[in-house]
């Protein structure tokens, strides 16, 4: 346990006012889009898993079912990128982090390394989802049973929280940084070297954030990209919050019947009557 922090090493600091600045402006909006993409992914999710408990068919279909779990992905997610990195980067709770010291560091790192890998498994079992339905729609709903959902289930999780037990045989060290904050490290750098490449490798699947994720881990990983630590973490978290958060507006745009649904549920349109006027559009599945 920590108790003073100025009793901590100091990570390097390279002074330059107009990176300062920049890094200001980036984390505001960060953290803007943050304040209000996580009550409404929550919002859109209870809504989601409201229509899967009422039994409303278009919403329970496997794809939805694997929406809800890549959910508690996204939003574990962005609580660790803020609880774990942003608030003890920025000084906020400082004496709670230095408490906890290195309980609080495995923790996050753990967290940041398994959530990095379980979102590209999500984001590879969605996808997968949707082409077998266009491959196999007379068979999607087969290979897509109960049983086999579980699976999809397991693989979605465990590959990541597997490969994060990696950060479990390495030390962590609190570091200090300009604003009297703290950002956690491992010790070993040249174990961080493997975790960074087992990261790309499972960030391979060909999405555009996932390849800027890619770039960034093996140039850092390989010494291409040269940044202090306060700024690999602010490019990470960035990306790590684009990721996680774009899912609840792509719902909401492409989802003709979880946006009718949920305008219905909180009286901004009514149900149609009738038993040929049912306001729920069937999705392809």
């Amino acid at each position: 346990m920590v108790t003073d922090l100025y009793s901590l090493p100091a990570v390097q600091i390279i002074g330059d006012p107009l990176d300062e600045t920049l890094e200001k402006v980036v984390e505001t909006i960060q953290f803007s889009i943050f304040c209000f993409t996580l009550p409404f992914y929550i919002f859109v999710i209870y809504h989601l898993l409201d229509a899967q408990l009422r039994g409303v068919e278009d919403l329970s279909t496997p794809f939805f079912k694997l929406c809800v779990t890549t959910a508690i992905v996204d939003i574990w997610t962005l609580l660790n990128n803020y609880l774990g990195a942003m608030f003890p980067k920025w000084g906020w709770g400082t004496r709670i982090y230095l408490f906890l010291d290195g309980y609080y560091a495995h923790t996050y790192l753990y967290f940041a390394w398994t959530s990095g890998i379980c979102q590209a498994m999500c984001i590879s079992v969605l996808a997968t989802n949707r082409l077998s339905a266009i491959i196999f729609p007379n068979r999607h709903h087969h290979i897509w049973s109960t049983q086999r959902l579980r699976i999809a289930y397991a693989i979605q999780f465990l590959p990541g929280m597997m490969a994060g037990m990696a950060t479990l045989f390495d030390k962590t060290q609190l570091y200090r940084n300009s604003k009297n904050g703290v950002i956690p490290k491992f010790r070993n750098e040249a174990l961080v070297t493997y975790f960074f490449l087992i990261a790309g490798a499972f960030l391979t699947v060909v999405f555009a954030i996932q390849i800027a994720a890619l770039c960034l881990f093996v140039s850092y990983a390989t010494s291409i990209l040269v940044i202090s630590l306060d700024k690999f973490y602010l490019l990470y978290n960035a990306i790590s919050d684009l990721y996680a958060g774009i899912n609840p507006y792509l719902l909401w745009i492409f989802s003709d019947s979880l946006r009718k649904y949920i305008l219905i549920r909180i009286g901004f349109r009514k149900k149609k009557k009738g038993p040929s006027s049912s306001v729920l559009t069937v999705v392809v599945h």
